[in-house]
């Protein structure tokens, strides 16, 4: 066994933590004392070494105690740390139980997993098997012998796998959903003595405020209160909370960050839904997602609400122009407290430049022969005139009855995604000075390039998708 030993380093005086290297001569590193000290903010450049060895030992000298009071660091690996004589903090991975139907559909949809050293699925169910039995013994315990010890849990993978209040609507039924979740509001460390709800509930306000890096979720008065989830309440049928419009502007902007930043597009997303507004016999407002959708995620030059659109039609096996009648029969024709709504963070577009058909016209489409097809589109900011000037989206949905919302609150956010990319196309642009406009011939030519229509399934009757 080879080991390569480095100890009184002294990296801290004068500070030299970005100029430290240790040229690998063994798979294993001991870094033996006085290397530097704990307090200083390139100290933990060290980790650096991780890259460059299997293991790497640490052993503290006299110099990284000096100013001892650095912060503490607590490692969460089916550990229980109490931080005050009231309140302990437990904390494990919980890993997700897969099911065996889920198995195919994880295989294919969430590659992580397979770059992961002899990972498998039963290996992975039973870690989640014996994070869970930790988890349930320690609150068992705590609960027994410290009556009155609040206990906070602290997990990478979510307690809740079909609660729109900790899962995206879009992700619900989701066959690799397993990968993520796993329902445990029965299991003993998820049940709340004191009442018949769930901790989770209690804690939502929390989970509001905390997500991934790149999805910012909003606390807004309607939905929290105290500290506490409150019910949605409908001051009159049709009335939808303004946190609710904000929610799916949000899932749509997820969406549009997956679009490809390029110089001739706008990244948008699309969400289509079914929504069910209450009535005497019900106080609840149901909402089912049909479709979704991101600019260029379907082959050839196409947008955000033309993918929605294909996609949906596809699943039926018709054509996109004949999507009316699925959306009649999806909201049922006498059912007039039901609308099929969009939600699509920028304007739908009213002209293309490459001819093809405009997002606006497919909408309108879907009414024709006085189908009831979408009632109403929201839209967070309006398109702007980068391409094809002052929008028309607006005018002709007026025209053609569909009635729009602009939701106002995320403009910049939604502009600073559907952007990404043009910037390099601001270098190049021509301008024409005497008109004070944008020369579109490149990028017209360039959308036109793109924009070769998909040939037709005969069994789907998939429209083309221009």
């Amino acid at each position: 066994m080879d080991i390569q030993i480095l100890s009184d380093l002294h990296l801290e005086s004068p500070s030299a933590y970005n100029l430290f290297s240790a040229p690998p001569k063994a798979p294993y590193l001991a870094l033996l004392g006085d290397i530097g000290n704990v307090r200083d903010k390139g100290f933990f450049t060290i980790e650096t070494q991780l890259w460059w060895f299997q293991t790497v030992f640490f052993r503290m000298g006299n110099h990284e105690r000096n100013d001892e009071g650095l912060g503490t660091f607590v490692f969460l690996d089916r550990t229980r740390y109490d931080v005050t004589a009231d309140i302990t903090v437990l904390g494990c991975t919980l890993y997700s139980h897969i099911l065996v139907q889920q198995e195919t559909a994880l295989g294919i949809g969430l590659k992580h997993f397979f770059r992961i050293d002899n990972w498998s699925v039963p290996g992975h169910n039973i870690a989640h098997a014996g994070d869970l039995a930790w988890l349930n013994e320690q609150v068992t315990s705590i609960m027994s012998s410290e009556p009155g010890k609040k206990i906070v849990i602290f997990t990478h993978y979510g307690p809740l796998s079909a609660d729109v209040r900790a899962t995206s609507p879009m992700h619900i039924g989701s066959p690799i959903s397993g990968g993520f979740a796993t329902g445990l509001t029965a299991e003993e460390c998820w049940k709340n003595p004191n009442s018949s709800y769930t901790s989770h509930v209690i804690a939502f306000s929390a989970l509001v405020q905390a997500g991934a890096r790149n999805e910012k979720r909003r606390s807004t008065p309607d939905l929290l209160l105290n500290g506490e989830v409150q019910p949605t309440t409908m001051s009159s049928p049709r009335t939808v909370p303004l946190s609710t419009h904000l929610h799916y502007l949000s899932q749509c902007l997820e969406l549009a960050s997956q679009s490809p930043p390029k110089p001739t597009n706008f990244r948008v997303g699309a969400i289509l839904l079914l929504r069910q507004y209450p009535t005497s016999d019900t106080a609840e407002l149901k909402e089912t997602i049909l479709s979704t959708g991101y600019t260029l995620e379907l082959r050839g030059n196409t947008h955000a609400e033309q993918c929605c659109f294909a996609k949906l039609a596809s699943h039926y096996g018709v054509a996109e122009e004949d999507l009316g009648e699925i959306l009649e029969k999806q909201r049922g024709r006498e059912d007039s407290e039901a609308q099929i709504e969009l939600y699509v963070t920028m304007e739908p577009c009213a002209k293309r430049l490459s001819g093809n058909k405009p997002c606006v016209d497919r909408i309108i489409e879907t009414r024709k022969d006085g189908k009831n097809g979408i009632d109403r589109v929201y839209f967070g900011v309006k398109e702007p005139g980068t391409f094809v000037g002052q929008s028309q989206g607006c005018k002709k949905l007026d025209e053609a009855g569909v009635q729009w919302n602009l939701i106002e609150g995320m403009e910049n956010h939604i502009l600073e995604i559907a952007m990404a990319g043009h910037e390099k196309q601001e270098k190049h642009s021509s301008r024409v000075d005497e008109a004070d406009q944008t020369v579109l011939v490149d990028r017209a030519e360039e959308e036109a390039r793109r924009g070769e229509p998909i040939p037709r399934n005969p069994k789907k009757r998939m429209m083309e998708g221009g």
